[in-house]
């Protein structure tokens, strides 16, 4: 084995290769800009009927009603904030006849995206998702191109909820009683399946979905594959945690094997218990990925995705529709 050191646009190697394998993936999927050299790498050295591994991936949306420790408190500490934004106005007013109202509109959209509008990671159960999950992008990894992998374009999809007590999912009843949505979550899956010249002896998929789910909630993990997950997943908590305590945050129960992206619905929608309620939505990442907020060297990285998320829930066709939008966060 010949190992050369370097960054992928820096390297030359003597010939073209057969096979490129890469691990490039993270949360969404499309939030870890290494997907560039990535494509890089297989316009330059791959040969004509190559393969990349993982050859194609898919992301996933579906609505859910979770309201683990990690997300529950957003909604009321933004009501909070407002709240505490509105006596502060009222006080130095009074106090010193100085008037901050003018502010309260940028105050308002500020506090709304950093408690609402920011994705967040959770890892939920499939009993708290509440309709089958659609999928919002496909990827072929032979022939994507860097602009395909920078944006997903407007999709729309119109899907039943599980009827409560049906197994299906969304059996997870929220503290105020009922069921309601809470959110939705974003997963990808990347699929090993080798190219159309030279395809894989035996194919196989990777999902980060709850119970390593597909559209369907499946395929379940083998004994054996899910030993592998569970050490990878122990040994990424470690590292994750490290990491945190490095930078004086707080410990996961997770690593970042299992988890998936979320947006908040607030607040909650309740849903009927009778599974007669239709979700409509659509869904847009129109990209391009956002400047990143802090420099190289300057501490922990943001990069920022817009999402528009418009979405009716109702029995019929006109119920009244919502919008949110929403920013899509990478953290490392």
């Amino acid at each position: 084995v010949t190992v050369i050191s370097g960054t992928i646009e820096k390297v030359e190697l003597p010939e073209q290769v057969d096979i490129i394998v890469s691990e490039w993936t993270r949360g969404y999927l499309l939030r870890k800009s290494t997907i560039e050299s990535l494509i890089y790498a297989r316009d330059k050295f791959l040969k004509s009927g190559g393969a990349l591994y993982p050859s194609k991936c898919r992301l996933y949306l579906a609505p859910a009603s979770h309201t683990g420790d990690e997300v529950k408190m957003k909604g009321p500490t933004f009501e909070q904030k407002v709240q505490d934004w509105g006596e502060f106005v009222d006080d130095t007013k009074k106090d010193y006849g100085l008037d901050f109202s003018c502010l309260s509109e940028t105050y308002m959209e500020e506090a709304r995206e950093a408690y609402l509008g920011v994705s967040r990671d959770v890892s939920i159960a499939t009993s708290e998702v509440l309709a089958p999950p659609v999928c919002v992008k496909e990827i072929d990894m032979l022939t994507a191109t860097v602009g395909e992998c920078s944006r997903i374009d407007a999709c729309s999809f119109a899907t039943r909820f599980y009827p409560s007590g049906s197994g299906l999912g969304g059996s997870a009843r929220s503290p105020n009683g009922g069921r309601h949505l809470t959110m939705f979550v974003g997963w990808h899956s990347v699929h090993f399946e080798g190219s159309p010249a030279n395809p894989a002896t035996i194919k196989s998929m990777w999902s980060t979905g709850p119970g390593g789910a597909t559209t369907e909630l499946g395929p379940r993990r083998t004994e054996e594959e899910e030993l592998v997950v569970e050490e990878l997943a122990e040994q990424e908590r470690r590292e994750s945690n490290e990491e945190e305590r490095e930078e004086g945050g707080e410990e996961r129960p997770w690593g970042r094997l299992g988890r998936q992206a979320s947006w908040l619905v607030y607040p909650p929608l309740p849903l009927s218990g009778a599974g007669d309620q239709a979700l409509r939505f659509s869904f847009a990442m129109p990209g391009p990925m956002a400047t990143p907020r802090r420099k190289s060297g300057e501490g922990s990285e943001s990069r920022l995705y817009n999402i528009t998320l418009v979405y009716s829930v109702g029995p019929v066709a006109t119920a009244e529709e919502s919008t949110q939008h929403f920013s899509l966060r990478y953290q490392g």
